[in-house]
């Protein structure tokens, strides 16, 4: 249930990111519990990003890290160190510059169609952890 909860806040970020143009570099993961304590796990990555497996993978394995086996009160996903989509060169090569391309080109289109036509119109599927 936990990585349900997960899933739904990692597509929370990324949307976001993507609708202001931005792309972060680390990745939190907080846990509070019922007696209010709360815990929290970063982690910096190699690259910016905005995409949705990267977060949730890196997500999901600092929630492996953090969690105590318990109950949990609120689960929280953030992404820090923000720049604008713009100001990150990425270093592309002939082999990921098309998957690249083809990503950028889907990620446009789907939020074109949500723009026009509503957030339930399009869901994006993904792989079971």
């Amino acid at each position: 249930e936990a990585y349900t909860e997960l899933q739904k806040l990692a597509k929370l970020v990324t949307e976001r990111l993507h609708a202001h143009n931005y792309v972060g570099k680390t990745i939190t993961v907080t846990i509070k519990y019922p007696n209010l304590s709360s815990y929290s796990k970063s982690r910096t990555i190699n690259e910016y990003t905005n995409n949705f497996e990267l977060i949730y993978q890196e997500s999901c394995e600092l929630f492996d890290k953090l969690w105590k086996h318990e109950p949990i009160r609120l689960l929280g996903i953030s992404v820090k160190e923000l720049k604008e989509k713009q100001q990150v060169h990425e270093q592309l090569s002939l082999f990921n510059y098309q998957n690249y391309v083809e990503e950028e080109r889907l990620i446009r289109l789907v939020n074109d169609l949500k723009r026009k036509y509503g957030d339930k119109v399009i869901k994006k599927g993904m792989r079971d952890k």
